[in-house]
């Protein structure tokens, strides 16, 4: 008989439920719900551009900076693109250009060196969107 309440004691601890440790639950702030016409929604879908409508307001009504890209068609042709600009070597010459005429070793009249001097910017700022457009660092 000792030995019967022995074993039911083993298996009644064996079989036994762990103590759990209670979780402690994280407090989330309720969240704002709003009513708006058909109107009111469709102009804020619209100025979200595909962004949630959560992210945009929060983004305008908080001033955060905008994390979302905007959607890119054809990622093969902006790559393309990148491609072609970088393959052109086209900043490199316009700047030689620019060191040619700051030093004198080209004449052009001011309005020829202020187009080239545009061109070497819209060219270095063309690069940048492209290098933004396809998520890829400078």
């Amino acid at each position: 008989m000792k030995m019967m309440e022995h074993l039911k004691g083993r298996f009644a601890a064996a079989s036994a439920k762990p103590e759990q440790t209670p979780r402690k639950k994280r407090k989330r702030p309720s969240p704002l719900s709003i009513r708006l016409s058909d109107d009111e929604r469709a102009k804020l879908e619209k100025a979200a551009a595909g962004q949630s409508l959560s992210s945009y307001v929060k983004e305008r009504l908080f001033a955060r900076k905008r994390l979302r890209k905007s959607k890119v068609q054809d990622y093969e042709a902006l790559t393309r693109a990148l491609s072609l600009l970088g393959r052109s070597d086209l900043q490199t010459r316009l700047s030689t250009l620019l060191v040619a005429l700051e030093t004198q070793r080209l004449v052009a009249s001011a309005e020829t060196e202020n187009d080239i001097r545009a061109a070497y910017t819209d060219v270095a700022v063309i690069r940048a969107e492209l290098v933004t457009a396809l998520g890829l660092k400078a």
